[in-house]
């Protein structure tokens, strides 16, 4: 087995285990030494899937005090919608995330996205793949506001995204034809937080996301036809 599938196997095993709660929100993980062993890989293989589980939001490292579990999977109640209303709903709340996280960004939560955003276009080599540096650009955008609670509520969405096999497979339709157009939205939302500039980044995470929606919905009519 390759190694890249090989910490991709126990990225999901580990994220298992977080969702059936034996590792539960705030818990501290074994070090790498223990995991591997309880895995039966390297330890190289464990910071890779940490790091996997760590761009997802699912956990934490705290320098000093080791990796702890950040959030809880919300699968488990996540209802049945469609991928417009969804995607309406991330219009509304993650513009004001942006014009929020603007307020208050760091340089180093600004390098990050930078970093994100180059696994995005392939200018960066990273163990991301595209779409986890995708959600990773747009969670670190909601830790930015520094509120846990809005924190909690991007994982429900993003969860709601990319969780049901239709979704996510209508979600991947959309973006790998348009793709450079993707980038350059991410772009805006990213120069306006550099600025510091709100009305900036709601007005940039806004046009993303209704961008997002007309493709969804020209994808819906095609299929109809």
């Amino acid at each position: 087995m390759r190694k890249q599938l090989l910490y991709q196997k126990v990225a999901g095993q580990l994220s298992s285990l977080i969702d059936s709660g034996q590792y539960a929100v705030g818990d501290k993980l074994p070090d790498e030494r223990q995991m591997a062993s309880d895995f039966g890989v390297s330890r190289g293989v464990i910071r890779q899937a940490k790091r996997a589980l760590q761009a997802q939001g699912r956990i934490e490292n705290l320098l000093g005090h080791g990796t702890f579990v950040s959030a809880k999977s919300l699968k488990a109640w996540l209802p049945s919608i469609g991928e417009i209303e969804l995607t309406e709903a991330r219009a509304v709340f993650e513009a004001e995330i942006a014009a929020l996280a603007a307020l208050q960004i760091t340089e180093d939560v600004i390098a990050e996205l930078e970093s994100y955003l180059d696994i995005m276009s392939g200018t960066e080599r990273s163990l991301l793949t595209p779409e986890e540096a995708d959600k990773a650009f747009h969670y670190a955008i909601a830790k930015a506001t520094k509120n846990d609670t809005i924190t909690m509520m991007m994982e429900s969405l993003w969860d709601m995204r990319l969780e049901p096999a239709r979704s996510h497979g209508n979600h991947q339709s959309i973006c790998d034809p348009d793709f450079n157009e993707r980038i350059n939205e991410h772009r805006a939302i990213l120069d306006s937080l550099k600025k510091r500039d709100s009305n900036g980044a709601r007005h940039a995470m806004r046009t993303h996301c209704e961008q997002v929606k007309l493709k969804l919905s020209g994808n819906s009519l095609a299929a109809a036809e």
